[in-house]
């Protein structure tokens, strides 16, 4: 037997009043408009009558459209950053009906050719469920897949948006073709230097954290590093190898190495600028154990904008990256593209959207 739809109309003909006193009295925000009386009976008749069951059946008979995301990260790099940027992945997905299918991040974070593997196999899944129409489109993390992946995606036609990558050349015939929104984290790096030459200082060290232990990792040069030399180069200084330090975010040792190299030059840095929040914590807290206080004696600066920057004391002045922006943007990106004809999207540029990261002051520099 069907089930008989409720409808604001039908419960008030049966309590006798108009549809719109129902009506606002079931909206919360309206509902004060009545007195308690009349509220307590209209709530009474809707769960009586069982109108919100009647609510749920009508909006399940509504087709729910998907959205793949390829995290394409580790385990603990989800629980920090893209955390942030699947929020605001969902909160736009959530606003237009739509459900998002994460791809399960890897715990591997040694072994660069099963990261690769991996990485093929998350992509070659979420293809599978667009050519089974259990996803209309998906998000990408250019930062962890290679462009020939994603390529092969495109070929199928399969509708993608790239986010959390390298800022698109648009002299490249890959970076011409495909959706963007991305980070500038060059002009972070540049930021983050001008912010300390600005007060004061001209002796800055720089540790560079990377992500996966792999030969050739430590000597990687990410935007950042580009920013930093951006910085140092305009103000007409050298760039001195030695400032510039790496360490493996994961493991602990490997940052106080860099710390130690830092402090054991002969002219020692007066700042020192930290490619990721979480090993600024590390730092400062190492400092503290060597008895150098921040930002007394040599300031500190992170980049994240991370939870953690709250946390640490005293609060860290860091670069604030707007990670669940990137994601609510992307998103917002490919919902455009599924729902308007994706021949008119296309075009040079026409899908580029490059978010800038600002400076976010704490207590950890001070003025020279």
């Amino acid at each position: 037997m069907a089930v008989k739809t409720i409808t604001t109309t039908y419960i008030a003909k049966k309590l006798g009043i108009s549809q719109a006193t129902v009506s606002n009295v079931l909206n919360s925000q309206h509902k004060r408009r009545y007195s308690p009386n009349t509220q307590e009976k209209v709530l009474a008749a809707a769960e009586e009558l069982g109108y919100n069951q009647s609510l749920l059946l009508r909006s399940i008979k509504q087709p729910l459209r998907h959205i793949g995301y390829a995290v394409g990260g580790t385990t603990s790099e989800v629980s920090v950053f893209m955390s942030d940027i699947s929020s605001g992945i969902h909160r736009a997905a959530n606003e237009k009906g739509y459900v998002v299918m994460v791809s399960e991040p890897t715990d591997n974070l040694f072994d660069v050719d099963q990261l690769h593997k991996e990485a093929d196999e998350r992509i070659n899944r979420l293809a599978k469920l667009f050519l089974s129409r259990l996803i209309d489109g998906m998000l990408i993390d250019k930062s962890r897949f290679a462009d020939e992946q994603i390529e092969l995606l495109e070929k199928a036609n399969i509708p993608c948006i790239l986010i959390n990558g390298r800022v698109p050349d648009m002299r490249s015939p890959f970076d011409r073709k495909m959706h963007w929104v991305s980070i500038d984290h060059i002009k972070g790096g540049y930021i983050a230097i001008k912010y300390l030459l600005d007060k004061g200082h001209k002796q800055i060290g720089l540790i560079n954290p990377y992500f996966f232990d792999y030969p050739g990792g430590e000597g990687k040069r990410n935007s950042r590093c580009i920013g930093y030399e951006m910085a140092i180069k305009e103000v007409g200084l050298a760039v001195e190898a030695e400032l510039m330090q790496s360490c493996f975010a994961r493991k602990r040792e490997t940052v106080f190495l860099a710390v130690d190299k830092l402090l054991a030059l002969p002219k020692l840095p007066t700042a020192l600028f930290i490619g990721s929040d979480h090993v600024a914590a590390l730092v400062i807290n190492y400092l503290n154990q060597k008895g150098i206080k921040v930002p007394s004696d040599i300031s500190v600066i992170g980049y994240g904008n991370l939870s953690i920057a709250s946390a640490v004391f005293p609060t860290l002045t860091t670069i604030d990256v707007p990670w669940a922006k990137m994601g609510q943007f992307g998103c917002e990106m490919l919902i455009d593209l599924l729902e308007h004809d994706k021949e008119d999207s296309k075009g040079i540029g026409s899908h580029v959207r490059i978010l800038e990261p600002t400076v976010l002051e704490g207590e950890t520099v001070k003025r020279i």
